[in-house]
């Protein structure tokens, strides 16, 4: 074995693990920036979802309210017409 066929028994191995390795550091950054983009979006969504569930609670607490007061002044009519003349 001359020297050149040792070099390319080594060199090319060599070669192709810093290859692959290069490959696979470009996935992982790749794969990185998706879930940095998917924390943003979860971020975004949960947000929003507590933004909707608040105003809907709003809207709840103030139809519970309306409610509340329309009963009050039917039971008020009620009272007064069952008051002893």
């Amino acid at each position: 074995m001359n020297n050149s066929q040792l070099y390319l028994s080594i060199g090319i191995p060599s070669i192709l693990i810093v290859l692959a390795w290069i490959s696979n550091r470009s996935d992982v950054i790749a794969l990185r920036a998706e879930m940095v983009q998917l924390r943003k979006d979860m971020a975004a969504y949960m947000t929003q979802l507590r933004k909707d569930i608040h105003n809907d609670m709003t809207q709840l607490r103030d139809s519970i309210h309306r409610d509340m007061i329309s009963l009050h002044e039917r039971v008020a009519i009620v009272e007064t017409r069952q008051l002893p003349s």
